[in-house]
C-alpha cells in the first residue's frame, strides 16, 4: 500500500461514524490523485498550503527540463542557480554542466531527446513511471543516463512536496540510480526529502515494484470505479494482488513487460 486516503465527506453517513473534513486535494509524482481528511475542522481555508522555499544548503546547479509542479519543485531546491528549459526551448551551447532533470510527460520524450546534443544525453535524468528500459535502449541511452522513481506529490505548482513515506517505509520510498544519482538525491537531502542511491539490480526490483502496484491499483479501479484512495480501503485484496503477479517478474533481467504484469492483474480481478 503506498497512498493511504479516502475520498472526501461533506457530512456522517451512518450514526456513530465521526464527519470527516476534506483538507487536501494532491496529485502526486506517479500520476495518481490522494485526497487527505481529517475528523477535525482544518484551522484554515482548503487550498492553503505552504510555499516551495530554497534550500539554504548548497547544492550541485542542474538543469531542469519542465516547468510544471516537479519542475518548479526541483528548481526550488536549489539556490536560484539552475537552468530550466520550458517547452520548446533548446539547451544553449554554454549550458552548465551537470544533471539534466527531465520533469515531463512520457509521450514528449522522443522530443526532449531529440534536443539535447547527443554529447550531453548521458547527463539525462529520467523521472517518468512506467519501464523505460527498450525505449532507452532505442535511444542509446541505457548505459549512460540516471533513473529516479519519485514518490513525492505535490499539491499546485510551487508548492512544497510531500515526501512520500508510509507507515512500512518510514524511510521513503524514492530511489535513484546512475551517473548522476549522488547529485540528485544530495538535492533532495537538502531540502529534507528522502532519496535512496540504489545499484542497477536493487533499482530494478524498486521499479517493478512499482509498475506491480500501478497495475494492480489502476485496473481494480477501473474495473470497480473510485480514486487511488478508495480503492485502499474498500478493496483490501488490492493490497495482496501483487502476489499472484510475482511469478511473471522473471529473474535475470526482468523480461517481463509491462503490458504482460497489466494483462495478468486484469485476470486476477476479473
Amino acid at each position: 500500500q503506498r497512498i493511504r486516503a479516502a475520498a472526501p465527506r461533506a457530512a456522517a453517513t451512518e450514526v456513530g461514524r465521526p464527519q470527516l473534513y476534506f483538507v487536501a486535494r494532491e496529485e502526486c509524482a506517479d500520476g495518481s490523485i490522494l485526497f487527505r481528511f481529517a475528523e477535525e475542522k482544518p484551522a484554515k481555508p482548503m487550498g492553503e498550503h505552504k510555499q516551495a522555499a530554497r534550500s539554504n544548503k548548497k547544492v550541485q546547479p542542474i538543469v531542469i527540463v519542465g516547468s510544471g509542479r516537479i519542475g518548479t519543485a526541483l528548481e526550488a531546491m536549489g539556490n536560484g542557480e539552475d537552468l530550466v528549459l520550458r517547452r520548446g526551448d533548446t539547451l544553449p551551447a554554454d549550458a552548465l554542466e551537470g544533471p539534466i532533470v527531465v520533469c515531463t510527460r512520457n509521450d514528449v520524450l522522443d522530443d526532449v531527446v531529440s534536443s539535447i546534443p547527443e554529447d550531453r544525453r548521458s547527463d539525462l535524468v529520467f523521472l517518468q513511471n512506467g519501464i523505460l528500459e527498450p525505449w532507452l535502449i532505442d535511444k542509446g541511452l541505457e548505459r549512460s543516463c540516471t533513473q529516479m522513481l519519485a514518490y513525492f506529490a505535490v499539491s499546485k505548482l510551487g508548492e512544497e512536496p510531500v515526501d512520500g513515506k508510509t507507515e512500512m517505509n518510514p524511510e521513503g520510498l524514492t530511489s535513484i540510480y546512475g551517473k548522476h544519482a549522488d547529485a540528485v538525491a544530495e538535492r533532495l537531502h537538502a531540502s529534507g526529502m528522502s532519496c535512496k542511491v540504489l545499484g542497477k539490480a536493487d533499482f530494478k526490483v524498486q521499479m517493478y515494484e512499482k509498475l506491480i502496484w500501478i497495475c494492480a491499483f489502476m485496473i481494480v479501479g477501473a474495473t470497480h470505479g473510485g480514486c487511488t484512495g478508495t480503492i485502499a480501503h474498500t478493496h483490501t485484496h488490492t493490497h495482496v494482488l501483487s502476489l499472484p503477479l510475482l511469478p511473471y517478474q522473471a529473474t535475470d533481467g526482468f523480461p517481463c513487460s509491462g503490458l504482460h504484469l497489466f494483462l495478468q492483474a486484469r485476470m486476477h480481478v476479473e
